[in-house]
């Protein structure tokens, strides 16, 4: 995960100094939540929220997960250039680093038991994202 640490560390943060949540941290669990097939602001909170323990684990979390309403408030304000300019710039630092293959480890897959909802298993269950070219 720190590769998406370091890219979404460079994305500028629109808000005000005060902001309650970290941008960083924001965006890494709502990317976590996507690549799990979350599909709204919704879906991304109830995933943070139901894996707020993993995600203390390299986050530091001050103020708990975002709740579905900070969510879309914040993306709509975040600039789409910079992310994808940010994301752009880190994944070609790794891809020239030496001893890399050329490809970004996600080590997630959809079926781990701790990316699972409480309730049980994800319908329709495969494997998720494994590498990113």
């Amino acid at each position: 995960m720190d590769i998406f640490l370091a890219a979404f560390d460079e994305v500028p943060d629109p808000r005000a100094d005060n902001a309650r949540h970290d941008l960083c941290e924001l965006l890494v669990v709502g990317f976590v939540a996507v690549l799990c097939f979350a599909t709204n602001c919704a879906e991304m909170a109830a995933f943070g929220r139901a894996k707020e323990h993993v995600f203390r684990g390299f986050l530091k979390l001050r103020h708990a997960i975002p709740s579905h309403d900070t969510d879309p408030t914040v993306f709509r304000m975040i600039d789409p250039k910079a992310l994808e300019r940010a994301a752009f710039q880190q994944t070609q630092r790794h891809r020239n680093s030496p001893g890399t293959s050329g490809r970004i480890p996600i080590p997630i897959e959809r079926d781990a038991p701790w990316m699972r909802p409480s309730g049980g298993c994800w319908p329709g269950s495969r494997p998720c994202l494994a590498t990113v070219m």
